[in-house]
């Protein structure tokens, strides 16, 4: 159960309020800060706090739940926070309403346990009922039947939400996957609750070293401490089950990118995790931190961009974790320049640039909210108790408003540089993931990408610095990856073809020979039909030098020719570009043949410019675009047909087609043969 106090979480469920609440007394919040603490040797806190008012005393008694335990009570716990919340009161079978009435005992109950109003002098009186109300559950199998209903709706929400689904995966990268806030009770959990083992639980669990009794009234604090000691001191001090958490250190910011559209929009969720532990940190003049936040991005992202429509902000606090959640849904896909706004933005807050009539407006906002809670002797019991669980300064609320309205521009600066470190923090994205990609590709310039499925599971990683290298891994691996193709040594490829001119055409045939390490062979001939006509041109590159042979003749290649041969030596050249010298980028994401596809572009020595189109998830390549010195020096060449070669785990075009000025040439592989033995004799050319 968080100790969050309703009015702080109020912030960001109901609007503003600025005019005074009747029910708001600041004299009657000062007082809190006097309070005395003290324990019974059973280890019950008793707190007091001197009241003028000799008609009345006030009673709360509260017990501090975990927030996680072992398995096999956590169930239990989800379940009680449910029976609080029922407003029903059973009373022990000694005590009726008309008892109460007739002591003048006025009973209530909330979620922050009993309250009780009376009498002076029916002060014993009422710790008497407390104490036998907290001695065993009065609950009955009926209230547990109603918190077992709610729980399993809640859960079957839970299963089906997006929301929470999505919300668990996040919480395991904030906290680990061990954490309680990645794992949802299940119905056999729940089912398996009955009111026998509901009753063991409780006995486990209530107990005096982790409850808290306070008391409002004109008696000592001596006299206070001497009469619960005889009403309570029975109690049977035993340590209670309990689990502690810590936090998973991010190194560096991370975006999980989840490809679906809650509600049916686009939405980035910035997560800062800090240290756990419920109040240790500056909680009042974070939320005022938290309301310029949103002042400051609701100018820059709403009014001024039309990048978003919702921006709203929280803190997450208790034993067990630690985080403020930014919350942005965003009018479009634009996630790139959100994200850039919204830390530029907390860059401004950082270096103090940003409105003083924001901050004054913010802090007017934040204390009225405050100003909208009651100040009523059952209120102020609790944030008594809330004060000592949390050790607290006796000041905190008594204070509240004067330390908000002191806070100046330097504070918050210091609050900012200490919450909003978005080098280390967690970037939600629920949106589409393809039409997205060229925003994932600006943003991997900063940040790792990883894209999960809502199970949690990763279906994709963008490193940081996303470059034509990565995708041409994705290709090399698709292909076969790098053990298999290094397996292949000898390679015998046998095409056919047609090669068609703008006034003319030829048939293809020709042989390609690969000898493993960098041996290359080739022999074309083009022949015409009808005309009797055949165009012969050779090539072989010996890992050194290299020939072209056509039937005007024979000559040595240099230069950029050579290097190209280079190229064309090796079976699957991808694998050596990084040796070579290749530079790559990638240009965009785009659409071809109605397949994503990353558009890269590479550069090499021999002065060639080439444009890949690679699968955005086969890793294929479909299509190239080369622009060099050589014949058709800017063509396009389309791959199709990937078959396997010959059992040897790598598959292979075997269909190209390639198109330049005023030409197409078709090419078909017929065969490809790995048992053929090459004689390194034919790549001796001197």
């Amino acid at each position: 159960m968080k100790k969050n106090l309703v009015f702080l979480l109020s912030i960001f469920i109901f609007p503003y309020l600025y005019g005074q609440n009747p029910g708001f007394d600041q004299e009657k919040l000062d007082k809190i800060r006097y309070y005395n603490s003290r324990q019974l040797k059973n280890g019950l806190s008793v707190l007091d706090l001197q009241s003028d008012d000799s008609s009345q005393v006030y009673i709360r008694l509260f017990t501090d739940l975990p927030e996680s335990t072992t398995k096999q009570y956590e169930a239990f716990i989800s379940a009680e926070q449910q029976i609080r919340q029922n407003t029903i009161i059973r009373l022990p079978t000694t005590w009726s309403q008309a008892t109460l009435t007739k002591a003048g005992l006025l009973l209530s109950k909330d979620a922050y346990g009993y309250f009780v109003s009376c009498p002076m002098e029916k002060l014993d009186t009422a710790l008497l009922l407390l104490s036998q109300i907290t001695k065993d559950p009065l609950s009955t199998a009926s209230d547990l039947e109603k918190a077992k209903s709610i729980l399993r709706n809640k859960c079957n929400n839970m299963l089906k939400l997006a929301h929470s689904r999505i919300g668990r995966v996040i919480n395991g990268l904030i906290y680990g996957n061990g954490h309680p806030s990645t794992s949802l009770l299940s119905l056999k959990q729940i089912d398996g609750l009955s009111i026998k083992k509901y009753r063991q639980y409780y006995s486990k669990f209530y107990r005096p070293n982790n409850s808290y009794l306070m008391v409002i009234s004109p008696f000592s604090a001596d006299s206070i401490l001497k009469i619960s000691g005889k009403v309570f001191g029975h109690w049977k001090k035993k340590d209670v089950p309990d689990k502690k958490y810590k936090l998973k250190k991010i190194e560096e910011t991370k975006i999980a990118y989840f490809d679906t559209l809650v509600d049916g929009q686009y939405e980035l969720r910035m997560i800062f995790p800090f240290a756990l532990h419920p109040f240790t940190f500056d909680y009042e003049k974070s939320e005022l931190l938290s309301i310029l936040i949103q002042k400051v991005l609701k100018r820059k992202l709403i009014n001024e961009t039309s990048l978003a429509n919702t921006i709203n902000a929280s803190f997450q606090n208790d034993k067990i974790s630690g985080n403020y959640s930014l919350n942005i849904k965003l009018d479009g896909d634009s996630i790139e320049k959100a994200i850039k706004l919204a830390i530029e933005s907390m860059d401004e807050l950082k270096a103090g640039n940003f409105l003083m009539g924001d901050l004054q407006q913010s802090k007017q906002e934040l204390i009225g909210e405050f100003k909208n809670q009651k100040t009523d002797e059952q209120h102020l019991t609790w944030l008594t108790i809330n004060t000592e669980i949390n050790n607290l300064s006796p000041n905190y609320y008594a204070g509240f408003i004067n330390d908000i309205e002191n806070t100046e521009k330097q504070g918050v600066q210091l609050l900012a540089n200490k919450y909003l470190n978005h080098q280390a923090a967690v970037f939600m994205i629920t949106g589409r993931w393809y039409p997205s990609l060229n925003d994932v590709i600006k943003l991997s310039e900063n940040y790792r990408i990883e894209l999960y499925g809502l199970d949690g599971g990763i279906k994709r990683v963008i490193p940081k610095g996303f470059n034509g290298f990565h995708v041409l891994d994705d290709y090399v691996e698709a292909v076969g990856g790098q053990q298999s193709i290094a397996k292949l040594k000898d390679l015998s490829i046998l095409l056919t073809g047609k090669y068609e001119m703008s006034n003319d055409e030829f048939f293809v045939k020709a042989i390609l020979r690969h000898k493993a390490p960098n041996n290359y062979y080739k022999n074309i001939s083009l022949i015409r039909p009808k005309k009797d006509t055949i165009f012969l041109n050779m090539e072989i590159y010996n890992g050194v030098n290299g020939i072209d042979s056509t039937m005007q003749g024979k000559k040595h290649v240099e230069g950029k020719a050579l290097e190209i041969l280079k190229y064309k030596s090796v079976i699957v050249p991808e694998t050596h570009y990084r040796k070579w010298g290749f530079k790559s980028k990638i240009i965009r994401a785009d659409i071809y043949d109605k397949k994503y596809v990353f558009v890269v572009g590479f550069n090499n020595q021999a002065g060639q410019q080439i444009t890949d189109f690679y699968d955005v998830d086969s890793g294929l390549r479909y299509k190239r675009v080369i622009k060099d010195a050589a014949y058709l020096n800017e063509r396009t060449i389309l791959y199709k047909e990937y078959r396997e070669i010959e059992g040897k785990g790598v598959i292979y075009p075997f269909y190209k087609l390639i198109i330049g000025k005023g030409t197409v040439i078709k090419l078909m592989i017929r065969e490809i043969n790995t048992k053929y033995e090459i004689d390194k004799k034919l790549f001796d050319f001197d």
